[in-house]
């Protein structure tokens, strides 16, 4: 028995000539309730998190002959996290909605080039990096515990995988030079190298070139002519995200 993506997943062995199954589920505080299944397998959707669930099966053989129950399982149910936002601004910021019924979040963390997951804890529907390695990519899964030092510890089921580049959009500024338009901008950790893209109003496409500086000569420029221009961060395994779209006039 486990926590599962939309309820409490259940499974058992086959039962010889069993034709059917019936699923038993109840809290402390209710009676019984029962769904019939051919599998040996089966969701309890109607759950609520944070409540602790006993759980039986009983075969059905031919002409409806009940078999014997099974041992009570017992479990407490915990929703699945769904992880709200994740941004990296100098460190990892990543949010998850609160779980009724947890006491602790337990968080698994991947950095490009690593070959195992790290696991982090929180007892907050949140978690702060800092000092996220730039450059790299980070990906995020998390899910709800309930931990106590009698009954152990439940675990709700993985969050849907998030990743972030931990690379920040630059910030560009253009200028008129006798020989071109001067393109600049800031030093982005973990950048290896930039790629700036440029074009004339009335041009269809961009052109692009890469540099390791923090400047680019858009020689040859048109005067009388708009230009725009953006730059692109490239790190060791991410290449995001473009700054805003600048503009000038080339005199």
């Amino acid at each position: 028995m486990a926590n599962g993506v939309s309820g409490l997943d259940v499974a058992w062995g086959k039962v010889a000539n069993a034709q059917s199954y019936v699923v038993y589920y109840k809290t402390a505080s209710t009676g019984w309730s029962s769904f019939s299944t051919t599998s040996t397998r089966a969701t309890i959707t109607n759950v609520g998190s944070g409540k602790y669930y006993y759980v039986q099966v009983q075969s059905i053989g031919a002409n409806g002959v009940k078999g014997n129950y099974s041992k009570v399982k017992t479990m407490t149910y915990l929703s699945r996290v769904n992880i709200t936002s994740l941004v990296y601004n100098g460190n990892n910021t990543l949010k998850w909605n609160a779980v009724p019924g947890a006491n602790k979040y337990q968080i698994a963390r991947l950095k490009s080039g690593d070959k195992a997951y790290t696991y982090l804890y929180t007892t907050t529907p949140s978690l702060i990096e800092k000092n996220a390695v730039g450059g790299i990519a980070y990906t995020y899964q998390v899910r709800a515990m309930y931990q106590t030092t009698n009954s152990g510890t439940a675990y709700g089921a993985w969050s849907s995988t998030k990743s972030v580049p931990t690379l920040v959009a630059p910030t560009v500024t253009l200028s008129n030079k006798s020989n071109g338009i001067r393109v600049t901008w800031n030093s982005i950790r973990g950048a290896i190298r930039y790629i700036v893209y440029y074009k004339k109003s009335t041009d269809k496409g961009w052109s692009s070139a890469v540099t390791t500086n923090l400047y680019y000569p858009i020689l040859n420029a048109q005067r009388g002519a708009l230009y725009y221009v953006q730059v692109r961060p490239v790190g060791a395994t991410v290449s995001q995200p473009y700054s805003s779209v600048k503009s000038i006039v080339f005199k």
